[in-house]
């Protein structure tokens, strides 16, 4: 029974039992005051945890009312994003939702999106999965469609002429949410209560501990042994390849011209750090800073005017240029938390867990607005 349940249980006990003493016009005995006494003593108790949890389901509903980092994308389209500026804030409300489930805690939805819009001209950003647009769905499995021909063959046509026809041509793809998760170690459950802030740093770690996988699954999709199959941007076929060039520079801008060719502005490019931070020291034979006077953008961290963000998760010397809506992060629900004393003798010591997953998934819906760049000689 849930806690409402046992309390409303025990309020049937004592009526029944002040029926009882009524149908027989007679007062309570000793035994029964003390069994009233009793039940009323855990029916005040019950009523405080079942204030508690409400309080939490309060802000589980806060936290899980939609979206609220959007941004507008190239074509105008108004978009969510993972947001991670709001790992504080949603780290503070989840501790809130743990210490106020303390009594019989459940599995929650947590939302990841909190703050402001994503602003890559003003250092929000921080991995690639903030840039993909993402795309809330009902079911683990889905189904999307994948572009594999665009070719626009629009011209003017004269009276009784022909009209050309364009060619574009999408097939159908099915996709499966997978299930992202860690705990954390164990910690008491009295320094939960009495020091909320060494849960909250526990929780804040859970959070930011996400993105990682997050990028990979993006990058790399699930593939291999007892795997769901799905490929990610690197490994989808009909991506575009670009060589490397002589230098990066050069190669960034050869990765701009791949995707324009197709009419597709180039929307961010990401990097793993090391390559961007060589990019930046480059140095001319004179020994001063190549890019000083270059096309790059150190404050907005932009290249030729492209927006660029960096990824640990990306293999050194290889990077990615993307047009809008090429690539969708798939979600369902919220991040889920649940802490628990169940684990081995967490019980048995006081201590707590908390264990934080998301169900994702990625969505190459256009490979051909997806360009891999090599960044160094083969």
């Amino acid at each position: 029974m849930n806690l409402k349940q046992q309390r409303d249980a025990l309020i049937s006990e004592v009526r029944a039992l002040a029926k009882a003493a009524q149908d027989q016009n007679r007062e309570f005995t000793p035994q029964e005051v003390d069994q009233i006494e009793a039940k009323d003593a855990e029916i005040k108790s019950l009523n405080e945890r079942i204030e508690r949890a409400q309080q939490g389901d309060q802000l589980v509903a806060t936290l899980h009312a939609g979206p609220g980092a959007k941004g507008t994308n190239a074509r105008g389209e108004t978009v969510g994003y993972l947001n991670t500026k709001g790992i504080a804030p949603t780290a503070d409300k989840l501790t809130e939702v743990v210490r106020a489930k303390a009594f019989g805690i459940e599995a929650q939805p947590v939302d990841l999106f909190n703050g402001a819009p994503v602003r890559l001209d003003q250092g929000d950003v921080v991995g690639l999965s903030q840039v993909i647009p993402t795309k809330p769905v009902t079911s683990p499995v889905f189904e999307y469609a994948r572009q594999t021909t665009r070719n626009h063959n629009a011209a003017i046509v004269r009276p009784g002429a022909v009209k050309p026809e364009s060619s574009y041509a999408f097939t159908k793809v099915e996709g499966q949410l997978v299930t992202i998760a860690h705990l954390s170690q164990p910690y008491g459950t009295f320094d939960g209560e009495d020091h909320p802030e060494v849960m909250n740093a526990v929780h804040q770690e859970l959070v930011e501990g996400l993105q990682p996988a997050i990028e990979d699954l993006i990058l790399h999709g699930d593939t291999g042994a007892g795997s769901t199959n799905q490929t990610g941007v690197l490994n989808t076929s009909g991506v575009q390849v670009v060589s490397y060039a002589g230098d990066e520079i050069t190669t960034l801008r050869k990765a701009i011209t791949a995707l324009e060719t197709l009419r597709l502005p180039a929307s961010v490019f990401a990097l793993n750090p090391l390559d961007w931070e060589r990019i930046e020291l480059a140095r001319t034979s004179a020994g001063d800073l190549e890019l000083q006077d270059n096309p790059v953008n150190r404050a907005q961290r932009r290249v030729w005017g492209v927006p660029v963000v960096v990824s640990t998760e990306i293999p050194a010397g290889q990077g990615i240029a993307l047009a809008d809506g090429s690539v969708h992060l798939v979600y369902k629900e919220g991040m889920r938390v649940e802490a628990s004393t169940t684990h081995a003798d967490d019980f048995a010591r006081n201590q707590l867990r908390t264990r934080v997953e998301w169900r994702l998934a990625p969505a190459v819906t256009r490979p051909m607005g997806v360009v891999k760049i090599a960044l160094a000689s083969a």
